[in-house]
């Protein structure tokens, strides 16, 4: 399901994307930087730009996924608070 917007993913490619992105959510940004690592030991890219756009990428991925968490659970807090105050109201 996509944090998001709170849909199932209607296509194969929506699929993957959202679980590359759970998958880097739960490896965090530690595997971000031995990923980039690698990639530069083995001197994967010609041009060496191409590592610090691939980490920019993968960190606004993470972000965008850490985002999409903390509003979903800024939304179940909130509910619990009104239906806090309801109960003591009545």
């Amino acid at each position: 399901m996509n944090t998001v917007t709170n849909t199932l993913p209607t296509t194969p490619r929506e699929a993957k994307e959202e679980l590359f992105k759970r998958l880097l959510a739960e490896e965090g940004l530690e595997a971000i930087d031995a990923f980039i690592s690698d990639l530069k030991a083995k001197r994967a890219f010609k041009d060496s730009k191409y590592y610090s756009r691939l980490r920019a990428d993968l960190n606004k991925t993470l972000q965008g996924r850490g985002k999409a968490e903390e509003s979903e659970l800024m939304r179940e807090l909130e509910g619990m608070v009104e239906e806090a105050a309801e109960n003591q109201i009545c």
